[in-house]
């Protein structure tokens, strides 16, 4: 399987900067978070990954994700995958990404800038030497990493359907994502958590199978946080579930804003 699959909480939903900006909220998310999932293949656990915050002396957001298949699948076809971006908390919007990812014999290393006031992006490729300008937003452009985390700045109780936009070498992508209502989680490291149900429109997994359904379960609290994806794809249903939260102050069962 591809860390597509892996990496479903990565390939989420988010805001455009316009949406946030209508409805604006402190991050939710302090430095030093780290969350970590583990990922099943149906039943199988295949992997597990960790997302991280750092918070450089100047404001700008650094997320990273790690993700690494494990037992028998990582036997058969190792995955270890590192994303990286940098974000502009004050206008909402990503400044570069890097993706550093093996699965299988599949290699890729690539770098994305955003130039945000000419309107374009820069990729480049280190290992293939591919270089190219894209065309972005006017309003901004964000990677897949920042839209998870975009995502959390919003106060999904307010409404229920937001646009998002991706922008990247290989086209811009605009999305719809729905609140689908609220529900209580259960998960096996924590007691249960109020959550809200979010899911894009199935357009946006065009990139990632060509056909299939991703849902998202996220704390409905002042933390935001993912706590469980669910990706019912071809090849099966692979699922994300939060199993460790660093970071984050006595959440979920005290002050969920404390650090």
């Amino acid at each position: 399987m591809r860390a597509g699959a892996l990496l479903v909480l990565a390939a989420l939903t988010g805001l455009t900067p316009a949406a946030v900006a209508a409805s604006p909220r402190a991050a939710p998310y302090a430095d030093g978070e780290r969350l970590t999932y583990h990922f099943y293949w149906g039943p199988l656990k295949v992997g597990h990954g960790t997302f991280e915050v750092r918070r450089e002396k100047d404001g700008i957001e650094e997320f990273t994700v790690d993700v690494r298949s494990n037992g028998l699948i990582a036997a058969i076809y190792p995955v270890e995958d590192r994303l990286r971006s940098r974000f502009d908390p004050t206008r909402l919007r990503g400044l570069s990404n890097e993706q550093v990812r093996s699965e299988g014999t599949h290699r890729v290393w690539e770098q994305t800038w955003f130039f945000h006031d000419v309107g374009h992006g820069w990729m480049q490729s280190l290992l293939t030497g591919e270089t190219k300008w894209f065309e972005i937003p006017a309003e901004g452009s964000v990677d897949k990493l920042s839209l998870v985390y975009l995502m959390r700045h919003k106060d999904w109780r307010a409404r229920d359907r937001y646009r998002a936009t991706l922008g990247s070498d290989r086209g811009v992508q605009t999305i719809e994502v729905r609140k689908l209502g609220t529900e209580i989680v259960t998960l096996d490291d924590f007691p249960p958590i109020a959550a809200f149900v979010v899911e894009p429109d199935p357009k946006y997994l065009r990139g990632f199978v060509k056909r299939g359904r991703v849902t998202a379960w996220v704390s409905d609290d002042p933390r935001a946080v993912p706590l469980k994806v669910l990706a019912k794809l071809p090849v099966g249903t692979v699922q994300a579930q939060l199993v460790k939260a660093e970071g984050v102050g006595a959440w979920p069962t005290g002050d969920e804003t404390g650090k």
